[in-house]
């Protein structure tokens, strides 16, 4: 799901509309989870709209939403789609969008005084670009654990690498024995040996 009109404690989700079969029906759920405290995603939202509005949330913690498709056929039987990829998102602290509506309120001083009107944007844009750049700077420097997921893959690389290390160390190993043991069978077979004929 997609993320809009964020405030500190509440936001907007909006996700795409799926075409139904037939006269099959067609609802959604949107789930949510605290990362890092909770294993269950709560449900927030079970109906056919495509968007929902969550409030009561708090900022700073990071969150996790995901939804669903339930198609009900004509005979009532529901069938679940799986769930969208995961969306993270963090909700700003109230200190955090005030500094987003002070720099908003500066550039808006600044395009005043300039003679660019072309270039002024509506107030709404600029605090969504503000709250969004003070997203990017708080991501950056958030602390993020690796998922299960994630440590498989590094897990498994490292065990590949280690597999070709192995590989190339032996195959230098054998190789070397070989040249060894090569030169001592070439010298017993030589054409001054009894037996062999030119």
């Amino acid at each position: 799901p997609n993320i809009t009109e964020i405030t500190s404690t509440s936001c907007m989700f909006n996700w795409q509309a799926h075409k139904p079969l037939g006269k099959d029906t067609l609802s959604y759920i949107l789930q949510l989870q605290i990362y890092r405290k909770e294993n269950d995603y709560i449900e927030m939202y079970n109906g056919e709209l495509t968007s929902y509005r969550a409030t009561n949330l708090e900022p700073g913690v990071d969150y996790r939403a995901r939804v669903c498709v339930i198609r009900t056929t004509n005979e009532g039987l529901s069938l679940n789609s799986p769930f969208s990829s995961v969306t993270h998102f963090v909700l700003p602290r109230p200190e955090d969008l005030a500094a987003a509506l002070s720099a908003s309120k500066a550039l808006d001083n600044r395009l005043l005084n300039s003679d660019n009107r072309e270039q002024q944007s509506s107030f709404i844009n600029r605090y969504r670009s503000a709250v969004h750049r003070k997203f990017k700077l708080m991501k950056l420097f958030e602390n993020r654990t690796l998922t299960d997921q994630q440590w498989a893959f590094v897990i498994s690389v490292v065990f590949a690498l280690l597999a070709i290390f192995i590989a190339i160390f032996a195959n230098v190993i054998y190789s070397k024995y070989n040249n060894n043991a090569s030169i001592s069978v070439d010298n017993t077979f030589s054409p001054s040996s009894p037996g062999i004929r030119n």
